[in-house]
């Protein structure tokens, strides 16, 4: 039941993930730009901070919670209706939606924490921002509705194939056999 600009923030919801960064971010994109945020995944601590910045920032027509866990065979819904998928952690090594939004030939705009570098190239990929800077991230988020919808499909089938558990496997046994 979703329609037009569609942001995706997807797993589940823990403070170092920055979610309240991406609204505020939101708040500055919707001034531009009409889009609609999925926050899908369950809630890991209190949520009434989160209710409270995304009624203080009046983004409540804007704001779509599923707040549950989402099993494999669901996964695909909500990635198919988005455009992008958004990865604003505060901190943090790697994150396994990335390559599922890679799966889905969907680019993503995440924070330049942890490993996010050696997977989110910069306009072949996604974007990367500072961790923490709602205004870049705006910025980004309304960058990417100015590019070509097909731009990023050639880095993102490329990094979906270098991902695969078919290339990890190729490389496990070809480390066995030179062994």
């Amino acid at each position: 039941g979703v329609a037009g600009d569609v942001l995706l923030f997807f797993g589940a919801i823990r403070e170092y993930k920055g979610l309240s960064y991406l609204l505020r971010a939101l708040q500055r994109v919707i001034k531009e730009r009409k889009v609609v945020l999925l926050i899908v995944g369950e809630f890991f601590g209190d949520k009434k901070p989160y209710l409270e910045l995304i009624d203080e920032l009046q983004l409540t027509s804007q704001v779509k919670i599923f707040d549950r866990y989402i099993p494999n065979e669901a996964v695909a819904e909500y990635f198919s209706v988005a455009d992008v998928l958004i990865a604003p952690y505060i901190s943090g090594t790697q994150s396994g939606v990335i390559t599922i939004a890679y799966a889905f030939e969907k680019p993503v705009i995440a924070t330049d924490v942890g490993g996010f570098s050696e997977v989110v190239i910069p306009n072949v990929t996604g974007y990367l921002v500072p961790p923490k800077d709602a205004d870049k991230l705006a910025e980004a988020i309304l960058d990417f509705y100015t590019q070509d919808k097909g731009h990023f499909l050639p880095g993102l089938r490329e990094m979906s194939k270098k991902l695969s558990w078919e290339n990890l496997g190729n490389r496990i046994m070809k480390e066995i056999i030179n062994a």
